[in-house]
């Protein structure tokens, strides 16, 4: 027979076992690598490359026929040429400054606001909502500008040609069409005011509408990605401008990339496993805001809270893990809803820009009396083709209203319907797509059959406590508060699933028995089906520990 190898651990062992703790405790206090950088400048590299390629197409013509041909032979039609590229040339320079201009307005407006008052609310969302209407108004004044300035009073345009040695061909080209492509452009500018406002109003209602549904889970889902980033890498890569981050921070717009790369649950629990290795003191098994102070200053006992620890002012590893995991689904969700969101707003923005365009070209482009015979023409045929497409235009509002205004559910909400339970996975103006979540069955269901259905939302129903029965045999009330006591004893040891309050809500005596009504709260939701199952039985098993101890018998 073999003898059994010794386990008593050597010197050598011991000692490296010792640096290894030691090499972790240090670990904490060393500088954290750096988050993948983001790169600010996609936009405005974007923007040049299309500038650049704008004045490359324009300055082409120009390069072939001057290296080509001799100055003495050009023809007329080559002269043309060259007055209309230099023309084109000019105005897109026009455009992108304007652009440019009009773009960085909303923030320098911000910045300088900042200087002498302290930025609101209201403030950082008429920037953002006039940052939305760049295109437009870059559009606008562009058209103006042409109009005025390149075709009407252009002797600046005039003088920069004879400079550059190329002909001035206004009176040929345009021959009597000059004043008449002045009045094109500035209608243009006109139609173009009107699209803006109408985008603003559009905006404007729209954000109204999605406020209250959106606006407080994005901010809470960016805040969540600030923490675990500052947790995770032990800095902020903060915005370069503040408008970018007040943006993000109101719940204005959604964090598109926020550098943790999480893809599945499993990798959310290693991102949190990490973090509480690299947080949590050696031998611990939470950490509290003294530990991350040197991370949010004087916002870590609000860190710590927002993590599930605002009844223990601790945060364990489970439920680092669970923070994690939700800000991971909470974020797939939100991105699912958010493209239906949007994809469903660029059409209705499409039918109203359509429509808005051909009134204001009727009102704009023609005199007083056509203007009334062809908004009678218009409002005839709508007219026509609404009794003829009635029933189909009725279901798809009252479908835009149920989705869009009542908007009773969203994607990843857990939901109730004729008895079943479904998660959303999908939700758009023609068809609902869900998960039964019995059988993992993916349905889809035509929106208008929701019209009548009672559909119960369990994810905006939030329920922590739990109500329990017991009939157990005739106890009197010490035995009672002796079982209380006992349950918040037993309770407190899962902090992350309890938060240790307890609630006898009533008893009643009965012949041979009485029946105990208690509460206890939990964490979380629990109308939610994730882990809803397994912390139901964990608090069977913890009552059935209490009444072993207490010794109260069951009836």
């Amino acid at each position: 027979m073999e003898e059994a190898k010794s386990t008593t651990p050597t010197k050598e062992t011991i000692q490296e076992e010792q640096d290894v703790i030691a090499r972790r405790s240090e670990s904490r206090l060393e500088t954290s690598p750096e988050p993948p950088q983001k790169t600010h400048g996609t936009h405005l590299l974007r923007d040049i490359s299309v500038f650049l390629t704008a004045l490359f197409m324009c300055t082409l013509p120009i390069a072939a026929i001057l290296l080509t041909t001799d100055k003495t032979t050009i023809t007329g039609h080559q002269k043309n040429m060259l007055y209309i590229s230099a023309l084109l040339f000019t105005a897109t320079c026009l455009f992108f400054l304007v652009d440019i201009a009009v773009k960085i307005s909303p923030s320098l407006f911000v910045w300088m606001n900042a200087l002498f008052y302290k930025p609101t609310t209201g403030l950082y969302r008429a920037a953002a909502r006039a940052e939305k209407l760049a295109l437009l108004g870059s559009l606008g004044v562009t058209a103006f500008c042409i109009a005025a300035f390149l075709l009407d009073a252009d002797g600046l345009f005039k003088t920069a040609l004879e400079y550059a040695k190329l002909p001035y061909r206004k009176n040929h080209f345009f021959a009597e069409n000059g004043e008449y492509a002045s009045k094109v452009l500035y209608e243009l500018s006109k139609l173009f005011l009107v699209l803006t406002i109408t985008k603003y109003l559009l905006d404007l209602f729209w954000e109204t509408q999605s406020s209250n549904t959106y606006e407080r889970r994005i901010a809470n889902s960016n805040n969540a990605g600030v923490i675990i980033r500052g947790l995770l890498f032990g800095i902020e890569n903060k915005e370069k401008t503040s408008l970018e981050f007040e943006k993000k921070r109101i719940g204005f717009e959604m964090e598109k990339d926020d550098g943790l790369n999480i893809l599945s649950e499993k990798e959310a629990r290693n991102v949190a496993r990490q973090i509480f290795r690299k947080t949590a003191p050696h031998g611990h098994e939470w950490f509290i805001g003294e530990d991350i102070e040197h991370l949010f200053q004087d916002n870590s006992t609000a860190v710590v809270a927002s993590m599930g620890g605002a009844h223990i002012a601790r945060v364990t590893e489970k439920m680092l893990k669970k923070y994690v995991v939700s800000y991971h689904k909470e974020r797939s969700n939100l991105g699912k809803a958010l493209a239906a969101n949007k994809k469903f707003y660029a059409k209705f923005e499409f039918v109203i820009f359509a429509i808005v365009s051909f009134v204001a070209a009727i009102m704009l482009g023609t005199t007083l009396g056509e203007q009334i015979s062809a908004l009678v023409t218009l409002a005839g045929s709508v007219s026509i083709l609404s009794f003829v497409f009635k029933d189909i235009l009725i279901t798809s509002f009252r479908s835009f209203v149920f989705v869009f205004l009542e908007h009773p559910f969203d994607c990843g909400d857990y939901i109730t319907l004729d008895g079943k339970d479904y998660v959303v996975e999908e939700v758009d103006i023609t068809t609902i797509k869900m998960t039964e979540t019995k059988n993992s069955v993916y349905v889809h269901k035509p929106t208008p059959s929701f019209f009548a259905m009672m559909v119960t939302n369990h994810t905006r129903s939030p329920e922590f406590l739990e109500q329990k029965t017991l009939v157990v045999a005739p106890v009197d009330a010490a035995a009672v508060e002796k079982f209380k006591e006992s349950l918040v004893a037993n309770i407190k040891e899962d902090i992350a699933d309890f938060t240790g309050f307890v609630s006898i809500d009533n008893i009643e005596y009965k012949k041979d028995s009485a029946e105990i009504t208690f509460s206890v709260e939990h964490t979380d939701n629990i109308s939610v089906i994730d882990e809803a199952w397994e912390r139901r039985k964990k608090l069977n098993e913890l009552v059935k520990i209490t009444i072993e101890n207490t010794g109260i018998q069951l009836a």
